[in-house]
């Protein structure tokens, strides 16, 4: 390890809203996300995420059941979409437990895709997934009963009423508006869930509560001596363990600012994530062993790509 360098020291204690209140407070203005898609890159600090997922949080409040025994899991299927990760965070600050599912791509079997999304659905009991656009037909029409689709630009909508607005407010204030909401979340309790990839079965679901994430990123963070000179570049959709604990929760409870970038994108020019690595600066990419190999092969070294 440097010397000199300073390594992120991550609160094992509270919640992982908490932990992102407790950052945008202290450096509002510090990045926190780039979007990359379509040549265009758009960005969101810290306060920024907040307030989105803040807005979005009350959207999910507004439409989701009444009260159960247990929070409800609500799947978040979407392309690489600018509010996926503010839907992410939006789903902590509402008291559900946020699951990102793979949507279907151009290149799965849709019949293949569809009766595995169903089963999934059925074993989570979810009463909604939140979508945008043509997916909401999609996922509708391979839901089980009793769940149904509501697009995010729905969820912005239902925030059109006056408590809904203060609500916002305050959590642009950052650590005090989301006080009465922390006020009902147990540390340890379920914060989420993730889905194996199916690789080798039916995809399986792990609840994973606040304290163990944070335990995992913490120590993680530790183990790569990650600090506030570093910065991550992924492709990696959040439906993968690697690409939502790894190369997004890990960096944003870290402080650590985040490129993300489209997986068709890469996959159609694999030499973009170089090109972003390069540009941004980053430190920090993590892949599965074969993007490595497809990356060697698919970009060679006199392609013009620049010199890492």
């Amino acid at each position: 390890m440097d010397g000199n360098r300073t390594t992120a020291t991550i609160p094992t204690t509270g919640t992982l809203s908490r932990r992102l209140g407790a950052l945008a407070a202290a450096a509002p203005a510090a990045p926190a996300i780039e979007h990359v898609a379509g040549g265009r890159i758009a960005r969101l600090d810290r306060a920024a995420l907040l307030r989105r997922a803040a807005r979005l949080a009350a959207g999910l409040r507004a439409v989701r059941p009444g009260p159960g025994a247990d929070p409800p899991v609500v799947p978040i299927v979407l392309r690489h979409d600018p509010d996926l990760v503010p839907l992410f965070v939006a789903g902590l600050l509402a008291g559900v437990r946020p699951c990102v599912l793979a949507w279907p791509t151009p290149r799965l079997d849709r019949g293949r895709w569809a009766e595995s999304f169903r089963r999934l659905l059925e074993a989570v009991e979810a009463p909604l997934v939140v979508t945008r656009g043509d997916l909401a037909s999609v996922v509708d029409s391979a839901a089980p009963t009793g769940a149904r689709a509501i697009d995010v630009a729905d969820l912005l909508a239902a925030t059109d009423d006056l408590r809904s607005r203060r609500h916002e407010i305050a959590a642009g204030g950052l650590l005090d508006g989301m006080d009465d909401v922390e006020a009902a979340l147990d540390p340890t309790a379920v914060a989420f869930l993730q889905f194996s990839s199916g690789t080798t079965g039916t995809p399986k679901g792990l609840g994973l509560s606040h304290r163990a994430v944070l335990e995992q990123v913490a120590a993680y963070a530790r183990a790569i001596d990650l600090g506030p000179g570093d910065r991550v570049v992924s492709w990696l959709p959040l439906y993968h363990d690697m690409g939502l604990v790894a190369a997004t929760l890990l960096p944003l409870l870290a402080g650590v600012p985040v490129t993300m970038l489209d997986p068709m994108e890469w996959v159609a020019r694999p030499a973009l994530l170089l090109e972003h690595v390069a540009r941004s600066r980053a430190t920090l990419c993590w892949q599965p062993n074969f993007a490595f190999e497809f990356l060697a092969r698919a970009v060679p070294r006199e392609a013009g790509v620049p010199d890492l």
